[in-house]
């Protein structure tokens, strides 16, 4: 079984953390691709990390015979040839005997590969944690759309009734007796489609589209515009503009540099919308370092590795901390228990992130306690 997914969820990483499929699986990273060069060099990468994938499997522990390395490498080598990315994506592919998952990431990291009991999730769990909620609307003259984003995924808002283009909103302004559509009365006088005397074509255009964007910008719920979470606008830059204009918002976002969103997947709009947004995680992370700071030595925390992992396998963690560095260097044995606590705590839906680890030298690991 071959499944492609092109997008990061909280409920994918816990399918995969649960997976009954037998070892061992090569997990693959791989950093965005930025242009043709950045192609070539992706290329490349996928080539070392695919003849590092053969010769790991053919030895010990897994000792993997021919055919079975062959279909491994095989699914990984597919899915890394056919994976459609932004520049700002990157890529993670966990394959084993009788499957393939491939996952576009936000942003991603450097290239690595790993070969373990169960899909190797622990950067993908990063990429998952950076994500941040937030309203998307896509605004066009043909296409409005709002949707709510977060590590669950994308969620059309269709309760939310908004004109569904510059049309509709001008019909429902030449039939004001529909009151409760649209904003109703609120939407305005006139026509959006009505021109003032002397003015050009232009202008009556401009007009249109304003009183449009505005009629838009009513019918969003008050949640939406002063909620906790950000609105991103996806729409060209006069548009997106002229909803800004319309009244302060309490956290505006414009996304204006994939141009016009009328044909563009919502999902390609998200990924573009986090990108922005990423930098936001890092006051998170600061917060996070402090907690871990805080809690040493009152007993709510753990790091030893049976424990840690018997106490992931029970749902106590609350925050998983793997130490990228000391992962990178760690050997089969140890690298393979982490892999294992990541799986844990994520199937419990704990948060996993790579973070140093401010514990004794030698720990991969660090485990915060729900209890």
């Amino acid at each position: 079984m071959t499944t492609h997914v092109s997008s990061l969820d909280q409920s994918l990483l816990r399918r995969l953390a649960t997976v009954d499929h037998g070892g061992p699986w090569v997990s693959v990273y791989l950093p965005p691709v930025r242009g043709m060069s950045g192609r070539h060099a992706a290329a490349d990468l996928a080539a070392g990390l695919l003849r590092d994938a053969r010769t790991a499997l053919a030895a010990a522990p897994w000792q993997c015979g021919g055919n079975d390395i062959d279909r491994i490498v095989t699914g990984l080598a597919e899915q890394l040839d056919t994976s459609a990315r932004l520049d700002d994506q990157g890529l993670a592919v966990f394959a084993t005997t009788d499957a393939v998952e491939s996952i576009v990431l936000p942003g991603g990291g450097p290239a690595e590969m790993s070969i373990g009991p169960r899909p190797d999730l622990a950067a993908a769990a990063e990429a998952l944690a950076r994500t941040v909620a937030f309203h998307l609307l896509v605004l066009s003259q043909h296409r409005v759309e709002l949707h709510r984003v977060d590590a669950d995924g994308i969620h059309p808002l269709d309760e939310v009734d908004l004109p569904a283009s510059a049309d509709d909103a001008a019909w429902f302004e030449r039939h004001p007796t529909n009151l409760s559509v649209h904003g109703g009365s609120q939407v305005g006088n006139g026509a959006i489609g009505g021109g003032r005397g002397g003015t050009s074509a232009r202008d009556h255009h401009k007009d249109a589209v304003i009183r449009f964007v505005a009629a838009v910008d009513r019918a969003l719920p008050a949640a939406v515009h002063d909620g906790p979470l950000p609105l991103v606008v996806a729409a060209v830059a006069h548009e997106a503009a002229m909803l800004r204009d319309t009244r302060s918002h309490r956290d505006l976002v414009l996304l204006t540099e994939l141009g016009s969103p009328e044909r563009t997947p919502v999902a390609t709009l998200a990924a573009a919308a986090r990108t922005r947004l990423a930098p936001r995680a890092d006051a998170e992370v600061s917060a996070l370092l402090e907690r871990a700071r805080s809690l040493a030595g009152t007993g709510m925390t753990i790091s030893a590795p049976t424990a840690l992992y018997e106490a992931a396998r029970t749902g106590q963690i609350d925050t998983l901390l793997v130490d990228p560095e000391r992962r990178a260097a760690a050997g089969v044995l140890e690298r393979n228990a982490s892999i294992d606590a990541v799986a844990a705590t994520l199937a419990h839906r704990g948060q996993v992130r790579l973070l140093p680890v401010d514990a004794n030298a030698d720990d991969l690991a660090l485990g915060l306690l729900r209890y």
